[in-house]
């Protein structure tokens, strides 16, 4: 009842991956209205617009929030596409998930680009790191109050892996 009449006042925004085992409330040792939560497989901004920047927003300009946490996670299923895509160049089997591996891509190529000899679950760790700081430039370039409130030191952004193994 608490949350439901006082409304809530989340410490931080998280956008982390839809995997389910990437509970981002139980990582973050979090309840319920502690975060505002935005999920999206592979923990990505579509082209770095739209609705899910928009939700940033407003719990930035609404509800105060002060911090950005970029969450991105081990053994992640569209990373891991990704990575194969960029390797065998077979494309995704329907259009919506392309766009997914699409917004993971540059950073897929760039850590096959930076581990060519490597196995795959290393070239996998890599781009998950930067698919993190990927989404954290997307938030960057494309929105101004986040541009503005990280310049200002009134907004932090930062980045994090989980690893599912061992949390």
């Amino acid at each position: 009842k608490a949350l439901a009449g006082g409304g809530h006042w989340p410490a931080a925004i998280v956008l982390g991956c839809a995997d389910s085992r990437a509970p981002v409330e139980i990582y973050f040792d979090m309840q319920p209205g502690d975060l505002f939560v935005l999920r999206t497989a592979g923990n990505t901004i579509e082209g770095g617009y739209g609705g899910l920047l928009g939700s940033a927003e407003y719990a930035i300009a609404v509800l105060k929030t002060k911090l950005i946490v970029v969450t991105g996670h081990t053994l992640c299923g569209a990373v891991t596409a990704t990575v194969k895509d960029v390797l065998s160049k077979e494309g995704m089997p329907t259009e919506n998930l392309g766009i997914v591996v699409d917004n993971i891509r540059a950073a897929a190529e760039m850590a096959v680009e930076t581990l060519p000899d490597a196995p795959l679950v290393q070239q996998v760790q890599l781009a998950t790191k930067l698919n993190v700081f990927e989404a954290m430039q997307k938030m960057m370039k494309n929105s101004t109050i986040i541009r503005d409130g990280v310049a200002s030191e009134e907004l932090m952004l930062v980045g994090a892996v989980y690893n599912i193994e061992d949390g």
